[in-house]
């Protein structure tokens, strides 16, 4: 007889990258004699480094609800980054969702399971591989951030354009092919005026209307 699993995905792309994600955990969670509904996927749709310390994505916070009141034989992930993008927080799920409740637990990519799935003992050894991992990535993404941010203030330090530009200033491309910040002499004179009515001690609604 075939045992219920629960599935773990989150992409930041299309609807068809979802699919292929669970179609994925299905087949391997098959190999395993196990199966997975529709209904048991908890996915989520999100970009970015999008948690912090303090609060659990949603998908997380659906999965452990579920758990509460449905115990699945497993839980299959596709990537360990679909638990958590924070190395501090994988024991702490790892712990919650599969080692306190003794839910064999998954991970796709590393091919690790964190419980024995015949004793559910504690798979230490792929515990720690998961945890390294997770410090692994997230140690490079630290570095990817901050060198993206030196080449930022580089760029800034030269007068380049590197987000979101103010009113009153526009952009053109120099000879170099990088944009540079201009003033925007079409809004010039309105900007002007803003701050001429302002020194009058005009209010901002004054000067609005």
């Amino acid at each position: 007889m075939s045992k219920v699993a629960f599935g773990l995905t989150r992409v930041s792309t299309s609807e068809q990258v979802m699919d292929s994600q669970k179609d994925s955990i299905r087949k391997i969670a098959k190999s395993f004699g196990y199966t997975i509904a529709e209904d048991d996927f908890f996915e989520e749709k999100i970009t970015g480094y999008d948690e912090d310390d303090l609060h659990d994505r949603d998908s997380i916070v659906q999965l452990s609800n579920r758990i509460k009141v449905q115990k699945p034989d497993a839980i299959f992930i596709y990537e360990l980054s679909r638990l958590t993008r924070r190395a501090i927080k994988v024991s702490h799920y790892i712990d919650t969702l599969s080692v306190q409740p003794r839910i064999p637990m998954y991970f796709c990519d590393y091919e690790l399971w964190t419980l024995n799935t015949e004793t559910l003992k504690p798979n230490d050894d792929a515990i720690l591989k998961l945890q390294g991992g997770a410090q692994a990535v997230e140690i490079e993404r630290e570095r990817i951030k901050a060198r993206t941010s030196r080449g930022r203030d580089a760029k800034a330090e030269k007068g380049y354009y590197v987000g979101s530009v103010k009113d009153g200033y526009t952009w053109e491309l120099d000879a170099d092919g990088e944009k540079r910040i201009i003033v925007d002499e079409e809004r010039k004179p309105t900007i002007k005026l803003i701050y001429d009515l302002y020194l009058k001690e005009m209010s901002t609604g004054e000067i609005r209307d």
